[in-house]
């Protein structure tokens, strides 16, 4: 798999592409989501998992609706992050 396929073809597409820069911080990247309006993510299962927490913390506090794809790499994902 070429982590840099996403970023290379999106921009062959015309794509709109939202990077996050140094804040990886789940909140960081829950506000990114929700300003951008991002339809299409792409991270490793430790940023997942990051998100997981904040958003059982706090469901409606970000707006996702949006999103609409969340690809997962760099290593195996938990089954307890995919259920």
């Amino acid at each position: 798999v070429n982590a840099w396929g996403l970023p290379f073809t999106s921009t062959m597409v015309g794509a709109k592409q939202v990077m996050p820069g140094p804040f990886l911080d789940p909140a960081s990247l829950l506000e990114l989501y929700q300003q951008e309006r991002v339809t299409i993510t792409a991270g490793v299962p430790t940023i997942w998992l990051g998100l997981l927490q904040m958003l059982d913390k706090d469901p409606t506090a970000w707006d996702l609706s949006s999103l609409r794809v969340l690809l997962v790499g760099g290593q195996a994902a938990p089954k307890s992050m995919i259920q």
